[in-house]
């Protein structure tokens, strides 16, 4: 199944598929196309050549849907097409056997719901050598007869190609032939061996019927290439019971520059040309086509439209989006305790202490080693009455122990992998066993979301991790690490299953913690689950980071388009470890990692076993001090504007880290850009990725734009590259004219501490004068949310007026205030102060202060709350050339007549009435004498 997407100078292009994120990887480990005979056979094609025709009699249409009947001209094989118009400018292309020799495998639990039809095909034309069809006012499908070929129009320009260069290939199931028997091409004895090479010799048979048998000449085929029925690499064999089955199609992309997606390695966000190199080899589970064409047309629209079939990311609890710490291993209760004590003792604010797999006893996943671990119950109460929450890795294989409870349970209960002689699956390392947590797939049929996890939903009880009280273990998160997956090699588990063992089986792991989880806290609580594997719709169930990566400046810069290529494939919560898995940064790159890391949505640092001790104090005052900011000043006082875009994400899909392209989709530069990237709509972040840098260039785009420093207040009006000098202590980030940023600038040592904390909005006027943003507010841990109880309201600054309001009919009864605004971008000082109004303080003034080096003005302790609507109203009097006035008569039904002073500034030539205090309910006049 494949995701495709038309931009306006891009193509986005998420494959559902397997997702290989590890970096620092083995490359002997994986085959070249040259030794992959599914690589060879499709890359071997020639184009203009392909064997697949409609017939021309079968094609029906209706107002939905598509059908017609495809038939391989080469050996008459038929084939069932449908092409369905989906809501939300949405095709879904279908192709299967016919009448296939055994049900073909097709993807589940990757859709998000049921599809929704859109009745809106139209027949248009037809001649004898294609069928047009129009999709509502602005889409038309060609299907073209022979060769088949598939257009999709958009108002009348071919936008999507399918098999245009003629390189379909779908090969059938069938049974080994005599000439595809072992050894017609190739055989040995001992150690000779006999090649035939491209021709097969010519031989005469006597068999023992006294039959006689002549095989003539001829060259090979696909179904007869080495490699076709079994085919070996390294130690390992993979046969293939029902013959080659490979299936490709060719799309093409008119007027389009670049291709996005999820590489099978880490690699540029623009997914590079594989001509004379090796391709992108997504391996899709599916054994048949199955392609959604969204069509647009802005990158807003794609997204949405993947988002809609795999669904979107829930949203995380609060403390997810804070900083973890992770080792493998810390090694005690103590080790623990001051570990997170010491977090305090730095001013550093942390929320999630981790372990890693030395916290168990011998191995065995939901127990406690009980030396090192002693009082696990006392050390979860310690973090969590400092609100701090502890998160425990499992690894997916099971400890083979008689009398290990989980081992017991699998065993009797049947959810271990099975090998091809139907007894458990054995893996190579540490004598364990795979659970079935979902590889029941190798049933007749695929087993239901709720019978699916069973195992976890067991597991993750808290009575599971033994010696723990309920109430502690439902502090404690449990994240399982599933690239021990890789063990399940097809050689091993039986032939019916080795469509199936791969990344499915991963994202099915992570559907059971999930499940796990819910069933724990009786479905009201959040689960917080991190996998570094997956498969389209994981999403839905956890975060996700790139895997074991190495502390080298090249791992923290291939970070970002990593990360980028998740987002815009609908998996936006994504981070990787900070400072590298592996070896040692040295200082500047320990600093840097931390900075980018603030500026990612999963935020953890992790190291190696064999690595030094890392935590953020142990590389002096300087370092410590600069990664403190990094933690206080980039990522804490920003968590209510993460919050709010994730909780977006979860209702539009809109990703939460966004290449450029995404907001400015006619501008070309920005379309290959990966060093720069937007958090929502308002930030602009350009983090330092080499070594020694003194200087960066940043990209500002579109004229009708101007963007301020975060942290000085400077205006860019800019155009284009600029380039920004940078310290060790500074990486440029750039808030966007037009938008308004809600931050907690109040210092705790656990964002769970803040959640009723006051709020600071950073106005940041565009070049007309105004403003947007938007805040929501709930209790950052339940399902309470989707009962209704939260708080959404948009912010408007315009005409000098701040306001308020509710973008939803729900509520919540937050006890947080606003402390402060700010407005960047005032040219000069024309106000006085501000006159705030809500529900609970009637009305009230506040003071205003004017910055005229950074052009900032700031409303200090406006005191509204952020859970009524409001509205502040900036006084001023502006062009008073001279001062020729004394006092004001004010004239209101409620005070009848009365004076009040005014005051006038030579320098601003403001004049300033003070008080008039008529009621805004009446009308009124001020006289000015």
């Amino acid at each position: 199944m494949s995701t495709l997407a038309v931009l306006r100078r891009v193509v986005y292009l998420a494959l559902i598929s397997t997702i290989l994120l590890v970096d620092a990887v083995d490359k002997n480990n994986f085959k070249t196309c040259e030794q992959s005979s599914f690589c060879r056979r499709c890359r071997s094609m020639q184009p203009a050549s392909s064997p697949f025709i409609v017939i021309e009699d079968s094609v029906q249409i209706s107002n939905h849907d598509i059908r017609a009947t495809l038939q391989n001209k080469e050996n008459n094989v038929q084939f069932f097409l449908m092409l369905t118009s989906l809501k939300d400018n949405t095709l879904h292309l279908f192709v299967n056997e016919m009448s296939p020799m055994k049900k073909r495998f097709q993807v589940p639990f990757v859709l998000a719901s049921e599809l929704e039809f859109n009745n809106n095909i139209k027949f248009h034309s037809k001649n004898p050598s294609n069928i047009s069809m129009t999709i509502g006012e602005h889409h038309a499908v060609t299907l073209t007869y022979n060769p088949f070929v598939l257009n999709v129009y958009q108002d009348d320009q071919v936008v999507i190609s399918v098999n245009s260069k003629g390189l379909m290939k779908f090969e059938h199931l069938r049974t080994k032939t005599d000439q595809e028997e072992d050894g017609a091409w190739e055989e040995s004895f001992h150690s000779h061996q006999e090649q035939t090479a491209n021709f097969a010799k010519i031989k005469l048979t006597f068999l023992l019927l006294g039959l006689m048998k002549f095989e003539h000449l001829r060259t090979k085929t696909d179904q007869e290439e080495d490699g076709a029925w079994e085919e070996s690499f390294h130690s390992h064999q993979d046969s293939k019971p029902y013959g080659p089955t490979a299936v490709a199609l060719d799309f093409s992309f008119p007027d389009v520059d670049h291709v996005y997606g999820v590489p099978e390695h880490a690699d540029s966000f623009a997914l590079r040309s594989t001509d004379g190199g090796q391709p992108y080899r997504l391996l899709l589970l599916s054994s048949v086509i199955d392609v959604y064409l969204t069509l647009g047309p802005s990158p807003y629209d794609v997204i949405r439209q993947y988002s809609t079939l795999t669904g979107t990311a829930p949203l995380p609890p609060y403390f997810a989006l804070a900083y973890h710490q992770c080792r493998w291993n810390y090694n005690t209760e103590g080790d623990v305790l001051d570990v997170s004590a010491k977090f305090d003792v730095y001013d550093m604010p942390m929320d999630v202490m981790w372990l890693d797999i030395e916290y168990t006893d011998q191995k065995k996943y939901f127990t406690w080693d009980p030396t090192k671990f002693p009082t696990p119950t006392s050390m979860v109460s310690n973090l969590t009455s400092l609100g701090r929450k502890l998160v425990v890795i499992i690894d997916p294989h099971i400890k083979r122990d008689n009398g290990y409870f989980l081992h017991d349970d699998a065993t009797e209960k049947g959810y271990y992998v099975k090998n091809k002689d139907g007894n458990d699956f054995e893996g190579r390392f540490l004598c364990v066993h795979l659970f079935k947590a979902i590889a029941v797939l190798a049933r007749s049929r695929p087993p239901s979301p709720v019978e699916a996890p069973s195992l976890s939903q067991h597991s993750l009880d808290a009575s599971s991790y033994q010696g723990e009280e309920e109430e502690a273990t439902e502090q404690v998160y449990v994240v399982p690490d599933e690239v021990f997956a890789g063990l399940v090699k097809p050689e091993n588990v039986r032939p019916d299953d080795n469509t199936f063992i791969k990344n499915l089986f991963l994202m099915l792991q992570v559907m059971a913690t999930f499940e796990g989880l819910l069933k724990r806290s009786n479905y009201q609580q959040r689960p917080f689950i991190l996998t570094r594997s997956g498969f389209a719709g994981s999403q839905r169930f956890g975060a996700i980071w790139t895997g074991d990566n190495m502390a080298e400046w090249s791992h923290l810069k291939i970070s970002l388009p990593m990360c980028l290529s998740l987002a815009v494939s609908g998996w936006s919560f994504c981070g990787a470890d900070v400072g590298g898995f592996f070896k040692n940064p040295d200082a500047e790159l320990f600093t840097r990692w931390y900075q980018t890391g603030a500026f990612l949505p999963f935020f953890r640092g992790h190291a190696h076993i064999d690595t030094r001790r890392r935590e953020p104090w142990l590389y002096g005052d300087a370092t410590t001090s600069l990664v403190r900011d990094a933690f206080r000043g980039s990522l804490c006082s920003t968590l209510p504007y993460w919050y709010t875009l994730f909780h977006t994400q979860e209702i539009s899909g809109a990703p939460v880290i966004r290449p450029l392209w995404y907001e400015f989709p006619s501008r070309k530069k920005p379309s290959a850009m990966e060093n720069q990237y937007l958090i929502g709509d308002s930030i602009l972040v350009r983090p330092v990725t080499d070594p020694g840098a003194t200087q960066v260039s940043v990209y500002f785009p579109r004229a009708d734009e101007v963007w301020f420093d975060r942290d000085t207040y400077e205006a860019f009006t800019q155009t284009g590259s600029v380039t920004i000098a940078v310290s060790l202590s500074k990486i440029p980030t750039y808030q966007r004219g037009g938008t308004i940023i809600p931050l907690r600038e109040r210092v705790r040592r656990a964002s769970s501490l803040t959640l009723q904390d006051p709020v600071t909005l950073i106005v940041a006027l565009n070049v007309n004068g105004t403003a947007r943003g938007n805040l929501y507010l709930d209790d950052g841990q339940s399902y309470d949310y989707r009962k209704g109880n939260y708080v959404a309201v948009q912010f408007k600054y315009e005409n000098g007026v701040l306001s308020s309001k509710f973008t939803s009919k729900a509520r919540y009864p937050t006890e947080s205030w606003l402390e402060r605004v700010v407005i960047l971008g005032v040219p000069h000082n024309t106000f006085s102060k501000a006159l705030v109004s809500s529900p609970s303080i009637g009305q009230a003034v506040a003071e205003v202060n004017y910055n005229s080096g950074t052009k900032a003005l700031t409303v200090r302790k406006p005191e509204v709350n952020l859970g009524e609507e409001w509205t502040i109203s900036i006084e001023v009097i502006l062009g008073v050339p001279h001062n020729t006035f004394s006092k004001a008569l004010v004239s209101s039904p409620s005070i009848g007549q009365a004076v009040t002073e005014v005051n006038y500034n030579s320098g601003t030539k403001a004049l300033t009435v003070r008080k008039p205090e008529v009621n805004l309910g009446e009308e009124w006049t001020i006289s000015i004498e």
